[in-house]
């Protein structure tokens, strides 16, 4: 199982979104394009961009100092960076609240689960045309980050995270239940059977579990 996000850029004003597992979205705004409403964007014209990263503590430092970095070898780029929401999750209703509003950064962190929802607001931005560069080097992405990164055929977003989740299973658990083990044909629907059946009120039994850390 994969986990993605991306990246969206706005336009003036549209978003760039970013999936992960998660993505960086741009909404639209000519950053992605070089185009301005009345054509090419000079490449030395102050620019000022907004990303809210959806991170805190440690990771939201160091994307601090990327952005600091990118500044020095671009001086004329400004990029005011933030988390966006106290936490990810929230972000999705702050972007929809901000979309509404016509108040939504220039790049956002967003799930990839999220894409095709960020896509309906008319706000994202196509980026196909830029990741058909081949000095981009699209291919070697993930397929399933590149899958999560596109919404109604367009690309909105970079894969930013794209994650291996690993299913673990206790074989006391399953054989006191007299349930099969996991195979590499499991389905989903295999996945829910075999939870129900190993659930136990009487033993507070869960047959799934999540592990998640609170930040």
């Amino acid at each position: 199982m994969s986990k993605e996000g991306n990246v969206t850029l706005t336009n003036r004003r549209l978003v760039a979104v970013f999936t992960a597992a998660a993505l960086a979205v741009g909404v639209a705004g000519c950053a992605g394009s070089g185009q301005g409403a009345s054509g090419p964007l000079d490449p030395a014209a102050k620019v000022t961009l907004t990303w809210w990263t959806g991170q805190a503590s440690d990771a939201e430092k160091t994307l601090e100092g990327l952005a600091a970095d990118f500044h020095k070898l671009h001086p004329n780029v400004t990029i005011n960076i933030s988390a966006g929401a106290s936490t990810t999750d929230d972000l999705l209703q702050k972007l929809s609240a901000g979309f509404a509003s016509n108040q939504y950064p220039d790049v956002s962190y967003a799930y990839g689960s999220w894409a095709s929802e960020l896509a309906s607001s008319g706000r994202t931005l196509d980026i196909s045309q830029q990741i058909s560069d081949p000095a981009v080097r699209w291919s070697e992405l993930p397929p399933a980050g590149r899958a999560t990164a596109a919404a109604s055929g367009k690309v909105i977003g970079f894969p930013a995270i794209v994650d291996n989740l690993t299913l673990l299973y206790n074989k006391t658990v399953f054989d006191k239940a007299h349930v099969a083990y996991p195979t590499n044909s499991w389905t989903w629907d295999d996945f829910r059977r075999a939870a129900k059946q190993l659930a136990n009120p009487a033993t507070t039994t869960y047959g799934f579990g999540y592990p998640r850390r609170r930040q």
